[in-house]
């Protein structure tokens, strides 16, 4: 079989997936949508927790005065707050813990935005308690940690159909860089955030995510930034110290897969098509993972002699079936 046949075969299996998780779970009832976040949150590497303020744009598709998110399970909320301060009544579902109803001042109204803030803080490593059993999508430990969009560490709706704008702030230890998805600020020092518990010197990553799309995945860790130009891309690729020489190599395969792709289903609607992000993931979830602009590949199927182009094919396809 032909390399790019082979390719071709796992973009089509990759999108009749990604449809079929969009129609299985599109029997859910959100009736509010999230449209826009201003997330800020602390990585605690120490206690291995997160602790993190939402505020969330919401419009509502239908007449209601329950607001329901989803929200990783072992998170604990603190607080639920309406735009103007006042607390709002919240609770787990006690059949789905995934679901969180909040009640609203007054009924919303169908095509009404209002905002709503959320604290909370606590592990998210569990693979128990994951919203898929068994696999973890969000971990944090001293040496690195990563946030996946079906870790659901941030309040969610309409998963995984919704698309969203957002500006997401991860405050992390200065040993550690930020990869995500959005246009990053350089990072720059900050005070803990008030009421954090956080020790030690700290850096605050900013990415701005303009375009609505599923974003909000993000890898941190001792990575190492090798910017790798390819013709008619620019790639950058993150890897831990002792791994920069494998960056040509990822960027140079990356490269031809997005030139297949493009001929075969044309230019990618953003920027993401000349300027992917490919970055190391800690071992522990999947093997690879696609997000809008960035392909997340883990420790163990990073390869420093020749890439898995066969994973990297399926994680490019998600640029054009999954986002």
């Amino acid at each position: 079989m032909s390399r790019k046949i082979r390719y071709l075969l796992i973009a089509l299996f990759f999108a009749l997936v990604a449809s079929a998780q969009v129609f299985a779970q599109g029997s859910r009832t959100f009736p509010l949508r999230a449209t826009n976040y201003n997330v800020e949150a602390i990585l605690h590497p120490e206690n291995q927790t997160i602790q993190a303020e939402a505020k969330v744009d919401f419009v509502a598709s239908q007449v209601s005065r329950t607001l329901v998110v989803e929200l990783h399970p072992d998170l604990v909320i603190s607080a639920v707050k309406s735009s103007t301060g006042q607390a709002l009544t919240f609770n787990r579902d006690g059949n789905s813990p995934l679901k969180v109803s909040v009640e609203l001042l007054e009924a919303a109204t169908p095509g009404k935005p209002i905002s709503v803030t959320f604290d909370y803080d606590g592990p998210i490593s569990s693979m128990e308690d994951s919203p898929t059993p068994g696999m973890r999508f969000g971990s944090i430990d001293k040496t690195s940690a990563y946030l996946l969009l079906p870790a659901r560490w941030f309040p969610l709706t309409d998963y995984p159909s919704n698309r969203y704008t957002g500006t997401f702030k991860l405050v992390v230890p200065d040993s550690f860089q930020v990869v995500g998805t959005g246009k990053a600020d350089p990072p720059a020092s900050t005070p803990p955030m008030p009421g954090s518990n956080a020790v030690g010197t700290q850096l605050s990553y900013v990415f701005h995510c303009d375009t609505p799309a599923p974003n909000g995945s993000f890898v941190a860790g001792p990575l190492q930034l090798t910017n790798s130009p390819v013709e008619g891309y620019q790639f950058s690729v993150y890897t831990p110290q002792a791994q920069v020489a494998s960056a040509k190599a990822y960027a140079q395969s990356t490269g031809r897969i997005m030139d297949f792709f493009t001929e075969t289903f044309g230019a990618l609607p953003s920027a993401a098509n000349a300027n992917l992000t490919i970055a190391q993931m800690p071992d522990g979830s999947l093997d690879g993972y696609s997000a809008p602009g960035l392909l997340l590949i883990r420790a163990g199927e990073w390869s420093t002699a020749k890439p898995n182009e066969g994973l990297l094919a399926q994680l490019a396809a998600g640029q054009w079936c999954g986002n």
